[in-house]
């Protein structure tokens, strides 16, 4: 008799546990930013990702369905399926009014051309936004973002780099010179201490964080004069810019 009462507490735990997170906020749902169209065109960064579905296994109970979507584990681990063909995946600026729609194929997207800022994403159907809810993004950088869908909850995470980390690269961008002008007048710090930080692969909102400024100082608010564009490129031996990505 005492070994089955024993069996049965660990449930009981279990769904004391499920009530009391869903009550926390578990359930509810809450939009992700505005909804006004527009975009931009011209130098910026790549997001990028995939979505997929998680669905419980024939043999697993859907309470611990729910207490991995309130807890999230093992949800990136358990997606079986991407997200049917034509799903609606919005990428939506915090600041600025702009949002950049586009539809999966295979449960993947790809917004190229992004322009520096701080962003959220929405994928239709799916209203509540758990895990990375916003990330910046500066010239050069490529945002890569797993999302798995749970019920009406798609749970997010996001990993920024500079996918070409070498000096010519950064030094032939205007966009890219000027993030780095920008960071460094706000951290106080050489140019080159910023340069080295890019050629490690970091995203330029990583960057920021390391300077402890804020990453708005890389935004379009902020643009050094071309005069200072070409000193910091002269002063590596470059001539004029090749390209503005």
């Amino acid at each position: 008799m005492q070994s089955r009462v024993w069996a049965v507490v660990p449930w009981i735990g279990l769904c004391l546990m499920v009530g009391i997170l869903a009550g926390c906020g578990g359930s509810s749902s809450s939009s992700t930013g505005p909804s006004i169209s527009g975009g931009g065109g011209g130098s910026g960064a790549v997001v990028q990702g995939q979505i997929r579905t998680r669905t419980a296994s024939a043999g697993e109970p859907a309470v611990m369905v729910v207490l991995e979507k309130l807890l999230g584990i093992g949800i990136a681990e358990a997606a079986t399926a991407p997200v049917p063909d034509g799903t609606v995946v919005r990428l939506v600026a915090i600041a600025g009014g702009v949002t950049l729609e586009t539809t999966t194929t295979g449960g993947a997207f790809t917004f190229s051309n992004v322009l520096p800022g701080q962003y959220t994403l929405e994928v239709v159907g799916f209203p509540v936004v758990t895990g990375d809810t916003s990330f910046f993004v500066g010239a050069g950088d490529l945002a890569r973002i797993d999302g798995v869908a749970v019920q009406d909850d798609v749970t997010l995470a996001v990993a920024i780099t500079a996918p070409q980390t070498t000096a010519d690269n950064v030094l032939q961008s205007d966009a890219q010179v000027a993030h780095l002008i920008n960071l460094a007048q706000a951290a106080g710090v050489p140019a080159d201490q910023v340069l080295a930080l890019r050629l490690q692969g970091m995203g330029w909102g990583q960057i920021a964080h390391t300077l402890g400024v804020s990453p708005s100082r890389i935004g379009l608010g902020h643009p050094p004069s071309q005069a200072d564009i070409d000193s910091v490129r002269a002063s590596h031996g470059k001539g004029k810019k090749k390209g503005t990505a």
